[in-house]
């Protein structure tokens, strides 16, 4: 075990980990080790290292990127905010993503290849939807929620539920022009100076 830990930490000196998560996890071993996994445990370690130093680094860099979204002149909550630019490639970064709070308020946060994120987005141009999808407008959002869950409760006892019980598919509150990106009209124009504070206000 002591050449491994030795290992260990070389690995961790290339990678410019956090050496003292490597220390305590390395204690962690010596306390609860099995002569009959040591090699295992070692085998453990050297991916934590790893997984650390990968983290957030290598990432392009980012501006903060904030706004605001109203409909009619009021606040909109829990509204999907989607900034994209160019072939809207994950990989790339090209997709941000944020939810609005109570006052209507997002703060962008941008995707990489599906296992990164970063705050903020990569300076340029960008196509912004804004979606919220609603029950249809006979139905209150406390009907719907009634109606999901006695089916929700109903499908995991293998019965059938009536059509007429069924909750209905939810509807944007958006039209397209706002909500879908090939048809959105919405745009940003993020810099690196800044400030990149955008307010959306729909009608």
């Amino acid at each position: 075990m002591e050449y491994g830990a030795q290992w260990v930490l070389k690995v961790a000196m290339k990678f410019q980990a956090n050496f003292n998560f490597v220390v305590i996890y390395m204690k962690a071993i010596v306390m609860k080790q099995n002569i009959f996994e040591p090699l295992n445990l070692v085998c453990k370690t050297v991916l934590m290292v790893m997984v650390l130093a990968g983290c957030g680094q290598g990432l392009p860099a980012t501006v903060a990127v904030t706004g605001e979204v109203t409909y009619k002149g009021t606040p909109v909550e829990g509204a999907n905010v989607v900034f994209g630019r160019g072939s809207r490639s994950v990989q790339l970064g090209e997709i941000a993503i944020s939810k609005t709070d109570g006052n209507g308020h997002f703060e962008m946060i941008s995707h990489f290849d599906g296992q990164a994120s970063k705050p903020g987005l990569i300076p340029g141009e960008y196509r912004v939807t804004v979606s919220k999808y609603m029950p249809p407008p006979n139905m209150t959002m406390a009907q719907y929620e009634k109606l999901a869950s006695a089916a929700k409760k109903a499908g995991e006892t293998g019965e059938m539920v009536p059509i007429d019980k069924q909750p209905p598919p939810l509807v944007d509150m958006f039209p397209p022009h706002y909500a879908v990106s090939e048809k959105s009209n919405l745009k940003a124009n993020v810099t690196s100076v800044g400030p990149n504070n955008f307010k959306f206000a729909l009608d």
